[in-house]
């Protein structure tokens, strides 16, 4: 039980110092990480989709595959269009996404600036199924 006390605000904590950094790179100010929900706003303002996927965050596990599509559409605004460096961010974001924020050698690309590669929706798609079916099965 002592174990948990220090474990939860740690779990709460850790995502906020990565993407504060992220934000930063982003030209976003780090302490729009604080607020809750407003966070998520500006993640989507970040990776510019619709505000109408701020809705889409509200139901049960439609959120998790939302959350994971904005992380991989964030890790696109770095360069990262291989379907290993995608699948990364959805396994081990507290991995990947402070390389990214810390990283002084990633630099952060405005999405309508970024280049245009040949979609992969078919195969994300398959990505996200095998990562709600797995959700599903434990």
């Amino acid at each position: 039980m002592l174990q948990l006390i220090f474990l939860i605000p740690l779990l709460f904590t850790l995502p906020t110092i990565f993407a504060w950094k992220v934000f930063e790179k982003a030209g976003r100010k780090g302490w729009e990480t604080l607020v809750p929900y407003y966070n998520l706003f500006v993640f989507l303002k970040i990776i510019k989709k619709p505000m109408w996927w701020m809705i889409l965050l509200f139901f049960p596990f439609l959120n998790v595959f939302m959350y994971l599509l904005m992380l991989v559409e964030v890790v696109k605004c770095f360069k990262k269009f291989s379907l290993w460096e995608q699948l990364f961010v959805v396994i081990l974001p507290f991995i990947y996404l402070p390389y990214l924020g810390w990283s002084k050698k990633e630099t952060f690309i405005d999405p309508d600036n970024r280049p245009k590669i040949k979609n992969h929706f078919f195969v994300n798609g398959l990505m996200l199924s095998y990562l709600l079916l797995l959700l599903l099965l434990s």
